[in-house]
């Protein structure tokens, strides 16, 4: 969770964005920075070319960040010119590397220093299998603040790559007399182009369903959820992301999901045979929580976006049944990753009047006759329904 506290295998993960608590759904991945089992990454020493050491060299916890941070602090002056200070992971993804493969480098930072000139930045280079540097060394620069940051860069393995050599993150340019600290924490390495939260080791697919038998059926019908939205959220990686993905029997679907090529929602409704979509600007929905809305009868489907009508598909190509369950967050290939709440669904497609004032209300989606499901999120999967 964002707090650094570990979620058992199998069980739901909620956490608080913004004030509001909901359940996280997100993609598997690996995290392949050495972690230990209590999320403290694995680290050689902090170097100083010139062979001085620090006077405190901690970890510390901290709310904020999701792991255990590393402190490295000098409050002795330091007695020369052109210092440094560098953690030391040491070597990565040995004879792991993918040639072309984009991977992610992500971390908290923050500190303060005494002297302007000195910088923070992670380092590291590409080797060969013979253990020849490939091109330059890498430079990742790293903002001072005295507020923690996260950080997230992209880097792709040139040809030839076979491993990630000496990866150091830390303080360059440490002169005479200075004075400096700072932390490190959520230290994360992943071979794909974009992060996703910090994990120890692998973390599994998360996969949430809702039953379908006696809670939707295809003549009529409405979805409703708040979901967070933020940049990873809106963006374009060739996959359908999905928000609500309703599988069809024996063939179709009903998915509404962001393009995977452009700055769009989209809704595809698909019967095995003729498929159909509709889509709006992701510009309507800025970093934050908004209410989606996906309702449908025999005339047409709809995807209203914080209680306004922003989509509309007429005489839409139903599957004539669904499959045995839907799922939140995801469609057949592509999750949003990102936190769901207060998710209701009904028999009944409400009038956009209706959920429009709900979404006004401020207040969680009301229980009524033509409820059939209804998840809160309140750190509890218990459902209830009309």
């Amino acid at each position: 969770k964002s707090d650094g506290s570990q979620v058992a295998a199998n069980q739901p993960r909620f956490d608080v964005i913004d004030g509001v608590l909901g359940l996280m759904v997100e993609e598997g991945t690996t995290n392949a920075i050495p972690h230990s089992s209590d999320g403290k990454f694995v680290y050689t020493h902090v170097w100083d070319r010139k062979g001085y050491t620090n006077d405190i060299e901690e970890w510390i916890t901290d709310s904020i960040v999701p792991s255990p941070a590393l402190h490295v602090k000098r409050t002795t002056p330091y007695p020369a010119n052109g210092g440094s200070a560098y953690v030391d992971v040491g070597d990565l993804l040995v004879g792991r590397v993918v040639p072309g493969q984009k991977y992610i480098i992500s971390l908290w930072f923050k500190g303060n220093k005494q002297s302007s000139s000195i910088y923070a930045q992670i380092r590291f280079n590409w080797n060969d299998s013979n253990n020849q540097l490939i091109g330059k060394t890498v430079y990742l620069p790293i903002s001072f603040t005295d507020n923690w940051q996260r950080y997230v860069f992209t880097v792709t393995a040139p040809d030839g790559a076979y491993k990630i050599r000496t990866f150091q993150v830390g303080l360059e340019n440490i002169n005479l007399n200075d004075t400096y600290e700072f932390y490190i924490a959520g230290l994360q390495l992943e071979q794909k182009p974009y992060a996703t939260s910090w994990t120890v080791g692998t973390r599994q697919p998360e996969v949430i369903t809702v039953p379908t038998a006696g809670v939707l059926n295809p003549q009529e019908g409405e979805i409703s959820g708040w979901v967070y939205v933020n940049s990873t959220v809106r963006r374009q990686d060739g996959k359908y992301n999905g928000v609500f993905y309703i599988p069809g029997s024996p063939g179709g679907y009903i998915l509404l999901s962001h393009e995977p090529a452009a700055a769009y929602w989209r809704l595809t409704v698909y019967d095995g045979t003729t498929l159909k979509f509709r889509t709006c600007l992701d510009s309507l929905t800025p970093d934050g929580w908004h209410m989606f809305t996906l309702k449908w009868n025999a005339a047409e489907a709809v995807v209203l976006i914080d209680g306004v009508r922003r989509v509309t598909m007429d005489n839409p190509p139903f599957p004539s049944g669904f499959a045995a369950n839907m799922y939140l967050g995801r469609s057949g290939g592509g999750y949003l990753n990102t936190l769901f709440d207060d998710l209701r669904i009904s028999s009944r497609a409400r009038t956009d009047e209706e959920i429009f004032a709900a979404y006004q209300s401020g207040q969680p989606l009301p229980v009524d006759e033509w409820t059939t499901y209804l998840l809160r999120f309140d750190n509890t999967l218990k459902v209830g329904r009309g």
